[in-house]
């Protein structure tokens, strides 16, 4: 267990509690300018509260008080410990609550905004293309427009839900329409794909390249 340190001095050895106040740690050496400065144990020195003669330490106060001020401070109510009634509780936990579903609804809607999808122009390829964020929060680059799902192969299947967030539907064929990622019939990236219908969207993306170039 450590050694106390005196308040004043922060030494330790001979700090310990004094006029039984185990908050209150002064050393040898300095309890007697304390003392004589806080009314310890020596002269009485003026109260703090209403100026007046004869004023003594209270620890329980943690002031030097007059022998008056120390009986109307032990008759005065401390509002931090008296008891509260069950409906200001109630109120105060229904209040903490409130709040608490308050910024629990705000994150909620801000999470529920639709983003916003930004065109952009492929830089391998030149084409055009649209960034949307998937559930991830990661970004991906797809093509305008919608195609037959059952012509784009599985796992090349894409869709935006109604936060305008992308999804990767892998096999399944919720509609009729999905779309497709641009990377995947970017000829600045990848080779030609073996679909049929990618491989025309890859075309059309290749001679837009060529007809930049």
């Amino acid at each position: 267990m450590a050694e106390p340190r005196c308040d004043e001095c922060r030494s330790v050895g001979t700090a310990r509690p004094r006029n039984n106040d185990p908050y209150m740690v002064i050393c040898d050496d300095c309890w007697p300018d304390h003392g004589l400065k806080h009314g310890l144990d020596n002269e009485p020195t003026d109260c703090e509260r209403c100026g007046g003669p004869n004023g003594r330490w209270n620890g329980y106060e943690r002031a030097v008080l007059c022998r008056p001020c120390q009986i109307a401070s032990e008759r005065e109510p401390d509002p931090s410990r008296e008891p509260r009634p069950i409906v200001d509780v109630l109120d105060g936990l229904l209040d903490a609550m409130t709040i608490a579903e308050d910024a629990h609804m705000a994150r909620t809607a801000a999470a529920a905004a639709p983003a916003v999808a930004t065109t952009t122009t492929c830089g391998h390829c030149g084409a055009t293309a649209q960034w949307f964020m998937t559930r991830s929060k990661k970004w991906v680059l797809l093509e305008p427009g919608v195609h037959p799902t059952y012509l784009i192969p599985e796992g090349n299947r894409w869709r935006i839900d109604q936060h305008n967030t992308a999804l990767n539907i892998g096999r399944a064929n919720p509609t009729d329409r999905c779309r497709v990622c641009h990377w995947d019939v970017c000829p600045g990236r990848v080779p030609a794909p073996s679909s049929p219908h990618l491989l025309s969207l890859w075309k059309d993306n290749d001679l837009h390249r060529r007809q930049s170039d």
